[in-house]
């Protein structure tokens, strides 16, 4: 059974204690590869007695190295540091870690999640179907400066020779909350129309591929009210799928993102992985994803499925949508696991749940959270690895 095997490790903890836990993850487990949250939002973490104080790590987020502005030169957005790191190259002391142990850098990607990008630059937030600002959307990711800041970004990291990239929630109509309080959660397919963007970029889109946005928007505030006079009545999504103009749309901008990021993976090295995250994950986002990466065999694009808000152990990746997706057309599949509570509460647990997403056809798997646990954490991560890889 074989798979590449990865840990998400932060900058700020290397920094804070360069080797002790990251050199016995490295020597117990073995990975492959460390996925390096490099472009972040605001950020709280809780370190139990580090080596280095302080016990509680704070960051605003923003861009974890310093950006090389010549890499920005084809937009107008300027990427933001943050200030934690100072002058200090962290990535690149990493980068040498790395080397001298053999094992690869994957670098996760999140400028959605920046918060200060859509307060200074407010052409990038995304709008609903009534015009107005949708604070938990984020950036808009077509929005043609949002995707020359996305550009820059990866072709910035490459002097840091990265085995490829993970972007986080880049996907049209995908919220990204990041802890906000929201009106309608019991009610996930309002909160989902309520998503849907309407901005200058998005409308531009539709009316090119001769869909009529104007058409869109109005079906999106009727189907709104209706879910909102009739709640209990309103909750099949099938009333959305009879409904041809709104679906156009929502297919039509999907597809524009899926395209335009394969055109954003061809520009560099082939052998290199691209990932996407996808919270929204589902076969329809499947049959895009084929169609668009069609013409790139050559490539490695991973789509991840990140089950971080699963109760793993009311998880059957057999019956999810591994399954199913598998061997579709897709050049491989990923997925990030939690290590520890609450999604993972004894090592049997995560022992099975690794054997069954390799069997399920899942190239690439991450272990996230191995910082915020025990020590035993580590025991459990170094079972389901061996037996997985045993087969």
């Amino acid at each position: 059974m074989s798979g590449n095997f990865g840990l998400v490790f932060h900058l700020w903890d290397f920094a804070g204690e360069p080797g002790t836990l990251l050199d016995r993850a490295l020597g117990e487990v073995g990975f492959d590869h460390l996925t390096v949250p490099v472009v972040t939002g605001s950020m709280e973490q809780f370190r139990l007695d580090p080596v280095h104080p302080p016990h509680i790590f704070v960051t605003e987020g923003g861009w974890h190295f310093t950006p090389r502005l010549d890499s920005y030169q084809g937009g107008t957005i300027r990427p933001r540091a943050a200030r934690w790191f100072g002058k200090r190259d962290v990535l690149g002391r990493l980068r040498e870690y790395a080397d001298e142990r053999n094992v690869e850098l994957v670098f996760r990607v999140d400028p959605r999640a920046v918060t200060s990008l859509p307060e200074h630059e407010p052409h990038l937030r995304a709008r609903n179907a009534w015009g107005d600002e949708n604070p938990s959307a984020g950036v808009c990711v077509l929005n043609a400066d949002a995707r020359e800041l996305l550009r820059g970004t990866l072709a910035d990291l490459m002097r840091y020779e990265p085995a490829g990239f993970q972007l986080v929630n880049w996907m049209a109509d995908l919220a990204v909350e990041r802890g906000r309080t929201r009106q309608f959660q019991w009610h996930p397919w309002l909160q989902r129309l309520l998503d849907i963007c309407f901005c200058p970029a998005c409308r531009q889109a539709a009316a090119v591929a001769g869909v009529d946005p104007d058409q869109a928007a109005r079906s999106v505030r009727v189907h709104v009210e209706r879910m909102i006079a009739d709640p209990e009545n309103s909750d099949d999504a099938g009333q959305l799928d009879e409904d041809g103009v709104l679906r156009s749309y929502l297919d039509v901008r999907r597809r524009d993102t899926l395209t335009w990021l394969a055109r954003l993976a061809e520009t560099h090295d082939r052998h290199r992985r691209y990932m996407l995250v996808d919270h929204w994950f589902s076969n329809e986002h499947w049959s895009e994803a084929e169609t668009a990466f069609a013409d790139l065999p050559d490539s490695a694009f991973v789509q991840v499925f990140r089950s971080l808000t699963l109760a793993l152990s009311d998880f059957d990746l057999q019956q999810s949508v591994f399954g199913p997706a598998a061997g579709r057309g897709i050049n491989s599949l990923g997925l990030v696991l939690p290590v520890w509570y609450p999604f993972v509460r004894q090592a049997d647990q995560l022992v099975r749940t690794v054997s069954e997403a390799m069997r399920a056809g899942v190239a690439l798997l991450d272990f996230e959270g191995l910082e915020d646990a025990p020590g035993e954490a580590l025991n459990w991560l170094r079972q389901a690895v061996r037996f997985a890889r045993r087969g």
